[in-house]
């Protein structure tokens, strides 16, 4: 099963957000074997502008940050059928468009979840799911994925 991970995921797995969400993001990241995880471009892209925009990282600091990611995550490249795809997520059921975009990339690339803590919980597209993983009631698609990993 191959997960994707939207920008809110890397940001709290950052620290940039409580301590417990901190924790329950990098434990469950841990959990999930490296080569199952994609990060579409778009969301090195938002949290690249997050870090500038937000907490006035240089480009230095900001680079560092999604040089990292780069380098532990495999990262899933935009492309023109992702682009229409976002066209009609958008246009069908008004979600944002950067976040129709990752979700496109993440169907795209084959990915069975794509962990957001701000997307619609639960919305399906093509063979993407779309999982809070901080929900109080857990999805069952990720928690029985979960349930499968060694801890």
């Amino acid at each position: 099963m191959l997960i994707a991970l939207d920008t809110n995921i890397l940001g709290n797995a950052l620290g940039y957000c409580e301590p417990l969400i901190q924790d329950q993001t990098i434990n469950f990241l841990k959990k999930i074997p490296t080569p199952s995880i994609i990060i579409p471009a778009q969301t090195l892209l938002e949290l690249g502008f997050f870090l500038k925009r937000k907490y006035q990282k240089n480009p230095t600091e900001v680079g560092l940050a999604l040089t990292k990611w780069k380098q532990i995550y495999q990262v899933a490249n935009s492309t023109a059928n992702a682009l229409q795809d976002t066209i009609q997520i958008i246009t069908r059921h008004q979600i944002q468009i950067f976040d129709a975009f990752i979700l496109s990339v993440a169907s795209e690339n084959n990915c069975t979840i794509l962990l957001s803590q701000d997307m619609q919980d639960g919305f399906k597209w093509s063979n993407t799911t779309i999982v809070n993983p901080y929900s109080d009631t857990p999805n069952p698609l990720f928690a029985v994925f979960l349930s499968t990993l060694k801890n």
